[in-house]
């Protein structure tokens, strides 16, 4: 059934690609310029399972984007938009994390670092608490923010459809006659209740948020890896290439 696939999908991108990310995170303290690099190409790889699946299941998005529930996406716009914007700077802060990591590391190793091309400055207790502190603490309150917004934004308004949907669902249901609960199984019903709109509760809230993070924050990732290196960046292109064919 169509929910299990979408469940299966979670898994995949949630759990798979997520705790990648999460490894990778723990791992940036010890690494500089390959840090940075293993992030971006992270980001890609969840940028790729994205579009594997969405290449491979057309009849799923079908049914997201179909014309029933299209209308429940326009009158939620502006809550989904605002979800969106806070999803935005939070994938933009997070490729800023390792440029602060790599230059303590470079500043430790070399006693200056390079704030911009080929000008250095001393790496001493100013720059540590002016350059790397306070910037790390405003990414870290404006993750903390950002995170609680999306949240707000998305799983709010799976709730609010879920809810309509409901509603109408159950006023619709008094209408119908007693021949057509003889007709259907009452398992059946209950399960539309149940397991269908809770599927749709999760198209708006993990749903457009795993597409939302996949698209930009891939999107950025490969921005960046052009900026740094072009060649690594067809490299490290070379695994989608074999996912989508």
């Amino acid at each position: 059934r169509v929910e299990y696939l979408k469940r299966g999908v979670k898994r995949v991108l949630v759990t798979e690609a997520d705790v990648i990310l999460d490894q990778h995170t723990r791992k940036q303290n010890i690494l500089s310029a390959p840090g940075k690099l293993k992030a971006v190409v992270t980001a890609v790889g969840k940028l790729a399972l994205l579009v594997w699946f969405i290449a491979d299941n057309k009849a799923l998005f079908t049914m997201i984007f179909g014309k029933h529930i299209n209308r429940y996406y326009l009158k939620h716009l502006p809550a989904l938009l605002l979800g969106v914007l806070s999803l935005v700077m939070i994938d933009v802060f997070q490729l800023k994390i390792p440029e602060l990591y790599g230059m303590v590391i470079n500043g430790i190793n070399d006693g200056k670092v390079e704030i911009e091309k080929e000008v250095f400055v001393s790496f001493d207790m100013d720059f540590l608490l002016d350059k790397i502190c306070l910037p790390m603490i405003f990414i870290i309150v404006s993750m903390a923010f950002g995170r609680f917004l999306w949240r707000i934004c998305f799983f709010g308004s799976g709730i609010k459809v879920e809810t309509h949907l409901r509603g109408r669902m159950f006023d619709h249901c008094k209408d119908l006659s007693q021949q057509y609960y003889q007709r259907n199984k009452v398992g059946d019903l209950m399960s539309l209740f149940t397991n269908d709109i809770e599927t749709i509760h999760e198209c708006f809230g993990w749903g457009v948020l795993m597409l939302s993070d996949a698209l930009f924050l891939g999107g950025l990732a490969i921005y960046k890896m052009a900026d740094m290196n072009w060649i690594l960046l067809v490299l490290s292109l070379v695994p989608m290439a074999f996912m989508l064919a």
